[in-house]
């Protein structure tokens, strides 16, 4: 979402190595929960959110890897979408942002 034409190669690299360590990160949280509440895990809302933005952001990386200049770079630009998801995830914990992301997941048809 940062990436402009004439970027310097050395802001590319941070970005994409901050990329990276946040992953990594919420890849760690999500381990950890699973390992800690097992199945229980699933039965929030919240950490399903969290689960397909961590296999969205796996599957973001891994396409960036390995699709670079094919055909696929179209459908990693769709999943880089989840790193927009990330800042929901990362701003969450503020109170008033919560209960208005608990409003909208509640008014969405199921």
């Amino acid at each position: 979402a940062i990436k402009y034409d004439g970027m310097s190669h050395w802001l590319v690299t941070i970005l994409e190595n901050m990329n990276y360590f946040f992953a990594f990160v919420f890849n760690c949280e999500m381990i950890f929960k699973l390992i800690g509440l097992g199945s229980q895990y699933f039965y929030s809302a919240w950490n399903l959110f969290d689960c397909t933005v961590v296999i969205g952001t796996d599957i973001g990386i891994l396409l960036n890897i390995f699709t670079t200049g094919s055909s696929f770079s179209s459908a990693a630009t769709v999943v880089r979408a989840f790193r927009i998801m990330r800042i929901v995830r990362l701003i969450r914990s503020q109170e008033n942002i919560k209960i208005i992301l608990d409003t909208l997941v509640n008014i969405i048809p199921q």
